[in-house]
């Protein structure tokens, strides 16, 4: 899934349907070693583990995975996640991806999904 050659994996997205399964997904077929840094929104599952272990029988090494809670469109959050974590994958699963949401609040799902990327991007340009 992610060879041994990525040891720091931070994973956006972390509590949504895709970034959860991918999480848990990775925690079962991690190389020794690997560190996954599973980024969450705030005010998302208050633990978010339990949703991990709900979703497969493997429990999830908690040693292996470390939850993060924040805002992606806040650039100073952002800088200190990518100087604590020091990815070596990033993986961004992070948006708004709900049409009837979109349809709603077009402005915040337009900074949501462009802007918190383009923070992640520049961030990890360091």
């Amino acid at each position: 899934m992610v060879d041994g050659t990525f040891d720091r994996i931070l994973v956006t997205g972390a509590s949504g349907f895709v970034g959860s399964n991918f999480v848990f997904r990775l925690n079962g077929k991690r190389m020794k070693g690997q560190k996954i840094f599973a980024l969450i929104r705030n005010g998302g599952p208050d633990d978010v583990f339990s949703r991990f272990e709900r979703q497969t029988v493997a429990p999830i090494d908690r040693r292996a995975v470390e939850v993060i809670a924040g805002d992606l469109c806040d650039p100073q959050f952002v800088w200190s996640v990518i100087r604590k974590t020091r990815p070596t994958l990033i993986l961004n699963f992070a948006s708004q991806a709900i049409v009837r949401d979109s349809l709603k609040s077009p402005v915040y799902t337009m900074a949501n999904n462009v802007m918190g990327t383009t923070y992640l991007l520049e961030a990890s340009r360091e």
